[in-house]
């Protein structure tokens, strides 16, 4: 079988390529305090019922409230309500503007820092380094999230296409300067989540977008196809992203993260290790599990 020159890459966002700037318990108790409410100095109390009033909220208004026609901001603020509600006096009502702050903090780089490995790894993709090894590189974000992540991204310094699967903005668009993220697939839009196919089956479909969209730009060059394509998935959770990957047709990267922090390179090559999973059939199997510690290693990926 003929080597295939071009790549589709896509990363999950929350956990691999952003965080939050500062523990999110500490950014709840910090913003109420801004309002005149006193949160607990114990964190894991604010996490443990923001646990619960995601999981209710969740329950009760799946996928961010999509369905129901809520928007995103009054989902999440029915969360920040409930995750508040057990530490407010007798008195004390939850003002609007602190539900707004919170929200929109964790919509930018006020909420959210990038792993010190990610702005690196953009501009040598998009540089067209000779350490990079392909011909052409379509870069797209495919995550379990709401409507925010673009927005996060941006804030945080990358520049993202208008192409989102299933919105206006997945039309073609006339820039000049090709983005640093050629697309993004978010659960919300697609009403599918990691680890099912669907979501990574939207990506395909945006890839075949960005393509059909080059061709009529240019008649020049002959037109790609999504099958000179290899499509690499990178995520930082063995079940949702690895294995929903694979499973989708995709080749996968394990993006090992220790609690959620960067760690350093333990060489060059593409690593790996063994995990216990299920098959199909529900068996467990041990499988293996290629990973990276680092986004720099990506260089050095090949099928």
């Amino acid at each position: 079988m003929q080597e295939k020159k071009n790549l589709l890459i896509a990363f999950d966002a929350f956990g691999t390529l952003f965080h939050p700037r500062v523990n999110i318990a500490e950014q709840y108790r910090t913003v109420s305090r801004e309002h005149g409410i006193v949160l607990p100095t114990e964190l894991s109390k604010i996490s443990s019922t923001f646990g619960d009033a995601f999981k209710t909220e969740s329950t009760e208004h799946p996928n961010y409230g999509k369905a129901f026609g809520i928007e995103t901001e009054k989902w999440w603020g029915n969360v920040i309500t409930k995750t508040l509600t057990p530490f407010l006096t007798p008195s004390q009502t939850i003002p609007p503007p602190l539900i707004a702050q919170i929200y929109h903090q964790f919509s930018s780089k006020h909420g959210y820092s990038f792993y010190s490995d990610v702005l690196p790894i953009f501009s040598l993709i998009n540089s067209h380094s000779p350490s990079w090894k392909w011909d052409k590189t379509i870069i797209g974000v495919i995550t379990n999230s709401d409507n925010r992540v673009p927005s996060v991204l941006e804030s945080l310094g990358l520049s993202v296409g208008p192409r989102r699967f299933g919105s206006v903005s997945q039309q073609r668009t006339t820039e000049q300067k090709k983005p640093d993220i050629d697309f993004v697939v978010l659960s919300y839009d697609v009403e599918s989540a990691k680890p099912d196919r669907k979501i990574f089956d939207a990506g395909v479909d945006m890839l075949r977008d960005v393509l059909d969209a080059e061709a009529d730009d240019n008649d020049h060059n002959p037109k790609l196809s999504v099958k000179d394509f290899e499509k690499l998935y990178v995520g930082d959770e063995i079940d949702k992203d690895y294995l929903g990957a694979e499973r989708a047709g995709w080749n996968a990267l394990y993006l090992k993260r220790k609690e959620g922090k960067l760690l350093e390179p333990h060489g060059d090559g593409i690593e790996e290790m063994d995990e216990l999973s299920k098959d199909e059939n529900g068996n467990e199997v041990v499988k293996k599990i290629r990973f990276i510690t680092h986004l720099e290693q990506l260089q050095h990926w090949g099928p």
